[in-house]
C-alpha cells in the first residue's frame, strides 16, 4: 500500500507532475492499493495496465486531462476519489473487466469533457457526483464493446451538457448512428440506468473551488479548522446512497443511511439534521 497523509487541514500528501504526462503508473502488478493522495500538474493522474485487484482510494487527481486510466486489467476499483476541473475523461476503462467506481466525484468544465468512457470492458458505478457544464461535454461515453451499470448517482447539467452517447459500431465502422441521451428522464427511461439517481442541484459546499461536501442543516465538515458548520440548507445527497450500503463510519446522526459522494461513509461525512424531511420527488 502507498498511503499519503491523511491530514487533510495540513494539506495532506500532493504529488506535484510539473507538467510531466503521467503521474503514476500501476503495470503488470497484482494488489497495489493507493491512498489518501492529492495530483497536481499531470496530464493523467493514475494508470493501472494489466493489473489487478488494485484499490485507489482517497486519491484527487486536479486540472488533468485524464483522471484514471484503467487498461487491459482485472477487478480494480477507484474509492472515495475526486477528478476536479478535468478537461478530458475522469475515469476511462478500455479492455478491463469488474472495474468498480464508488463514492467520487467529477467535475468539467473544458470542451469535450466525459466523465466516465468506458471502450471495452465493464464498469460499475454508484454512489457518485458528477457535474457537467457546456454542451460538448458528457456523463458516460459507452463504446460498442462497454457495459456500464449505474444506480444511486447524483448527475447536475448544465449549459446543455448531456447524459450520455452509446456507441453502436466500433469507432471507424460505418453504419448506424450513435445513441445520444440528452437528458437524464431518457437517459433512465430507455437504458434502465441510473433509475435510484437524482438530478437536480446538488447542494455542494464549493464545487467550483473542489469543495464536494454537501450541505448539511446537521453539520457539515470544513476541512481547514478540522471543525463542522451549520448550513442554512440541507443537500439531497446526504442520506441518498445505495440503501445496503455501509453507513457506520459517518458521524451520528447519520440518518442510518450512506451518503452520495467521496465522503459518503466516512468520518467527515456530512450529518443528517435532526428535522429531516422528505420533499416530494425525493428518491429513496
Amino acid at each position: 500500500v502507498i498511503q499519503g497523509s491523511t491530514n487533510e487541514a495540513a494539506g495532506g500528501s500532493r504529488l506535484n507532475r510539473a507538467g510531466g504526462a503521467r503521474a503514476i503508473d500501476i503495470r503488470n502488478t497484482i494488489g497495489i492499493g493507493l491512498r489518501d493522495l492529492t495530483i497536481t500538474n499531470a496530464v493523467s493522474g493514475v494508470r493501472v495496465f494489466r493489473s489487478t485487484n488494485c484499490v485507489m482510494e482517497r486519491v484527487r487527481v486536479e486540472s488533468p486531462q485524464v483522471g484514471f486510466e484503467i487498461q487491459e486489467s482485472a477487478s480494480n476499483a477507484v474509492l472515495h476519489s475526486i477528478v476536479h476541473a478535468f478537461t478530458g475523461t475522469g475515469i476511462l476503462v478500455s479492455a478491463s473487466s469488474v472495474t468498480k467506481l464508488d463514492s467520487g466525484a467529477f467535475l468539467t468544465r473544458g470542451a469535450s469533457g466525459v466523465c466516465v468512457s468506458v471502450s471495452i470492458g465493464g464498469l460499475a458505478v454508484s454512489n457518485s457526483v458528477f457535474s457537467v457544464d457546456g454542451a460538448d461535454n458528457l456523463v458516460y461515453h459507452i463504446g460498442a464493446g462497454g457495459t456500464l451499470t449505474a444506480d444511486y448517482n447524483a448527475l447536475q447539467l448544465t449549459n446543455g451538457a448531456r447524459v450520455a452517447i452509446q456507441a453502436k459500431l466500433p469507432a471507424g465502422v460505418r453504419g448506424d448512428s450513435d445513441t445520444v441521451y440528452d437528458n437524464v428522464s431518457r437517459w433512465v427511461r430507455d437504458s434502465s440506468r441510473d433509475q435510484h439517481s437524482l438530478s437536480e442541484v446538488l447542494g455542494l459546499a464549493d464545487p467550483l473551488t473542489g469543495d464536494y461536501h454537501p450541505l448539511s442543516q446537521g453539520g457539515r465538515y470544513v476541512a481547514s479548522n478540522e471543525s463542522f458548520t451549520i448550513d442554512g440548507a440541507t443537500s439531497d445527497l446526504v442520506d441518498s446512497g445505495y440503501p445496503s450500503g455501509v453507513f457506520t463510519n459517518e458521524p451520528l446522526p447519520n440518518g442510518k443511511r450512506l451518503n452520495i459522494g467521496p465522503y459518503g461513509n466516512t468520518p467527515v461525512a456530512s450529518m443528517t439534521p435532526s428535522m429531516r424531511f422528505t420533499r416530494p420527488g425525493r428518491v429513496f
